[in-house]
């Protein structure tokens, strides 16, 4: 991991309509990708799930959720692959499993209004204890306070704990707001860096397709270099599927004076019901043609989400889309390393004998 570093600071003061996301990502000095000498030859991964939140279910506040410094081409293989969120932290659990892929951070969600933070502190604190990487907190708007803000970072950093997500956070069902002193992640890293300086290293959500509560995908870029000017360390993105797209969106954020690095989140296609979900039900993602045919292909009759399907070949359809959604996993994992992206933000899902397979698969334990 890098540590902390020095933080921009440009003038652009657009107002936000709204941005959430997932997943986080070593952060690279700043100051080296100015000059064009960012290091990215660092290993990483990102698990899944805590206690209550497993088996691929989406957090409540985060959605499942680079570029060649130099130049600004997309030419560089990325060197780092990230892991998020852990279930467990027992002996033989998935977070032992996960130290074995040798991930450079592991992150772990965060409740609305800290409700999770007991739990959240606990697989931090385990993470730190242990070693093997760096720990990484979500930490969003919803229902906290500026003093409920201060007081928890600094449980965090008193727990050796110095690294952050920075997230709106999703909100709850019913609500118009977050229900906080702060609405925006833009304010919640003017207010972190206001605070505490340059004790924590801090990432942000990036939206290659725009977020679904922006009004076009211009402001939402306007919105993602009001946080880099507001201290941002680097970008995790959301999952993208349109390539297209994302080389469309990365070409556009540096032409806006953008030049945090890129971690790009990758969620494994394994569970169509769980494709489908995370694509529509808050993400507003495009699903390319490869994808839906696979989706099309394995259909379970009368649909995926049905509990008791009439379908006779269940099985052998989620063994076949399974394995079909591995194999496009690991192609997407190489187009975006060929984009020149900075790292890979990879959702274990608490799945990790599959997970362990797409890292092996796609070169990313080789990386040195």
């Amino acid at each position: 991991m890098h540590p902390p570093q020095e933080h921009g600071k440009g003038e652009d003061h657009a107002a936000e309509v709204g941005e959430v996301g997932h997943g986080a990502a070593a952060a690279h000095a700043q100051e080296e990708l100015k000059h064009g000498i960012a290091d990215d030859h660092v290993l990483g991964l990102d698990g899944y799930g805590d206690e209550e939140k497993v088996e691929g279910q989406v957090g409540e506040d985060e959605r499942e959720a680079e570029q060649h410094a130099e130049d600004g081409s997309r030419g560089a293989y990325a060197k780092k692959l990230g892991l998020e969120h852990v279930q467990l932290c027992g002996e033989g659990g998935v977070l032992e499993k996960l130290y074995t892929l040798n991930p450079d951070y592991i992150s772990c969600t965060y409740g609305a209004g800290g409700t999770n933070v007991g739990k959240n502190l606990e697989v931090l604190k385990k993470i730190k204890a242990d070693g093997k990487c760096t720990p990484v907190t979500h930490f969003t708007c919803v229902a906290n306070t500026k003093e409920g803000i201060k007081e928890q970072l600094q449980t965090y950093l008193d727990n050796g704990i110095d690294h952050m997500l920075a997230l709106r956070g999703d909100l709850p069902f019913g609500w118009t707001g977050t229900g906080g002193d702060l609405h925006y992640a833009t304010e919640l890293v003017k207010f972190v860096r206001k605070e505490f300086g340059d004790k924590f290293t801090i990432a942000v959500a990036g939206s290659p397709e725009g977020h679904i509560a922006c009004r076009s995908l211009e402001a939402d870029i306007s919105f993602l270099k009001q946080k880099q000017d507001n201290g941002a360390d680097y970008i995790m993105t959301q999952l993208c599927w349109d390539m297209d797209q994302f080389r469309y969106w990365l070409d556009a954020i540096r032409a806006a004076g953008i030049w945090m690095p890129v971690d790009v989140g990758i969620m494994p296609i394994l569970d169509q019901a769980a494709t489908i979900n995370m694509a529509l039900s808050r993400n507003g993602c495009v699903m390319d043609r490869k994808l839906c045919e696979i989706i099309s292909k394995n259909w379970i009759f009368p649909n995926p989400f049905d509990k008791e399907p009439f379908d006779a070949n269940v099985a052998e359809k989620k063994a076949s889309f399974k394995e079909a959604g591995i194999e496009y996993t690991i192609r997407q994992i190489d187009e975006y390393r060929a984009c020149g992206i900075n790292g890979i933000h990879l959702y274990a899902l608490n799945k990790f004998d599959d997970v362990a397979r797409i890292a092996r698969e796609a070169g990313l334990l080789d990386l040195i």
